[in-house]
Formats: C-alpha cells, structure tokens, sequence
C-alpha cells in the first residue's frame, strides 16, 4: 500500500503555494498519494489565537528572507513571471 500524504492548504498563505509546487516532485520520488484538504487558515489562526507571520517582526523577517531565498531558487530553474516584490529585494 503507498504511502499517504494528507495535504492541508490555503493558498492564502506563501509556504502552502511553496509547498504545492514541490509536491509532485516528492510524491514521484516516493510513490506516495496525496489527499487535498483545503483549509482556511484565517480561521485556524482566529480559533488558536495566532496571528500571521507578516503582523510579527521575527515571522516577518523569517518570511521574507525565505521569499526571497524561493524566488532564487525559482528563477534559476527557468520559471516564468517571478517577480522580486523591491520590499524583499
């Protein structure tokens, strides 16, 4: 039996979207099956009493040099359209 992945989501948050392009890549690799499973995260974080990363200064740091450590990384394997937003550049 493979193996199962469940895949919660909101492409309202970065690293889900990260997170979704590499997918294919490792379920090829493992032979793993994916469940989807949209979320709203708005309301995860409303209900524990988080807050998004952006609205903290660390998460924000930590956000925004992972964005820009992805967007390298998605421009030198060739993909179209990435733009570098000048606040992380």
């Amino acid at each position: 039996m493979p193996r199962q992945v469940e895949f919660f989501y909101d492409f309202t948050s970065p690293t889900a979207c990260l997170a979704w392009r590499r997918l294919p890549d490792i379920l090829a690799r493992t032979g793993a099956v994916v469940s989807y499973r949209p979320m709203f995260l708005g309301g995860v974080m409303q209900a524990t009493g988080n807050r998004p990363p952006g609205t903290l200064p660390q998460k924000g740091k930590w956000m925004a040099a992972l964005a820009r450590a992805c967007i390298t990384e998605l421009t030198r394997k060739g993909a179209a359209h990435v733009i570098m937003p000048k606040a992380l550049g």
